[in-house]
């Protein structure tokens, strides 16, 4: 079985994911995408284990390299990311593959836009040529509903995480001779969308109601990072590669994504496994799966500032945070990257033989 994988910008989860599949018995993983995008600058070393091709910025979009490499890989199973890059969505349209099965993948929630409500007409070539709409949680499930799928064609799972690095970090937590870490960590890009400002202002409010507030650690990068320049009780970590990001949510004590637009929210997935409470906006998509109000975190309004921290003192005052975050990584489990190749694309289960072409 060969599998080309055409996507945007990598990430170290959906690394982990490719190499589950690139492991299987009988699978040919290739991957094409683009090069690392500034505000996250991951390294190619994660891709280390995935045949790979990382188009430089002239050929993203050149219809002519990327059918050429397409065609070259001939393969039985095409994933794309989403339907907006030309150059993916001529390869998939080529007579050339007319055998091949066309899986694509969306995370993109349903808002009811004039743009989501013709999508279905302006990329109606394109979608008839779709065998499997694989998306990322219930929001984008109900977009292509509306996209004229028919729900027998949706799968679930566009999504994994190294489940398996993140889960680490709660044995490291919970044998801390320091105990439970007081410490909020905020993972993201700086910048409007993710929320960042709400989050200082919040975090200001919450230490003004407590008399032993947690500290907020920040991982990213944008063009917001002077708003946690000298603000008391935040550090920013910068940038942080994806294999470093367990050590960094072991010392962590609770996840906060306040974000206004989250189409899933990958880091929320991975917080959970590394058994972590969760404190999210209503924005976030992977709020769905895997936040339980009060169980295993707290769900804030977006935007919402005094909600936000109302739900930073709540967390901080909780009777067994340990709990929650035991709570969270049960959740997490089925997101793993070992499941992916099956959940994802049928291929059968992990070390077994995947189905036979066109099945």
């Amino acid at each position: 079985m060969k599998v080309v994988v055409c996507w945007s910008h990598i990430s170290g989860y959906m690394a982990a994911c490719w190499r589950a599949a690139a492991a299987m018995s009988g699978v040919e993983l290739y991957v094409i995408g683009y090069q690392p995008e500034a505000n996250a600058p991951f390294g190619e070393h994660i891709l280390r284990g995935v045949p790979h091709r990382l188009l430089s910025v002239a050929d993203q979009g050149n219809v002519r390299v990327v059918r050429q490499l397409v065609l070259d890989a001939n393969p039985d199973v095409l994933l794309i990311a989403g339907w907006l890059d030309p150059a993916y969505v001529s390869a998939a349209c080529d007579p050339a593959l007319a055998r091949c099965r066309i899986v694509m993948g969306m995370d993109t929630p349903w808002k009811g836009t004039l743009r989501q409500r013709l999508a279905r007409y302006g990329y109606h070539r394109y979608f008839r040529r779709v065998s499997t709409v694989l998306v990322a949680g219930e929001r984008a499930f109900q977009l292509a509903v509306h996209m004229g799928f028919d729900d027998a064609k949706i799968r679930r799972g566009l999504y994994g995480i190294d489940y398996d690095s993140f889960a680490t970090a709660q044995a490291t937590r919970s044998t801390s001779p320091a105990g439970w870490p007081k410490r909020f960590a905020f993972i993201g890009r700086y910048c409007p969308e993710k929320g960042l400002d709400l989050l200082v202002d919040a975090y200001a409010e919450y230490r003004r109601r407590v008399s032993d507030p947690w500290e907020l650690v920040c991982c990213g990068r944008g063009p917001q990072a002077s708003l946690l320049s000298g603000v008391p009780g935040v550090s920013d970590l910068g940038f942080r590669q994806p294999e470093t990001l367990p050590e960094v949510l072991a010392e962590a004590g609770a996840l906060v994504l306040p974000s206004l637009y989250e189409p899933w929210g990958v880091v929320v997935a991975e917080a959970c496994a590394a058994g972590l409470p969760i404190i999210c906006s209503n924005a976030c998509g992977a709020a769905v799966d895997l936040v339980r109000e009060g169980y295993n975190g707290y769900l804030v309004g977006t935007g919402d500032v005094p909600s936000l921290a109302e739900a930073m003192v709540k967390l901080h005052r909780a009777p067994d945070v340990a709990l929650m975050g035991r709570r969270s990584q049960a959740l997490a489990q089925p997101f793993s990257a070992s499941h992916w190749p099956s959940r994802a694309l049928g291929l059968g289960q992990p070390g077994q033989p995947p189905t036979e072409r066109g099945e």
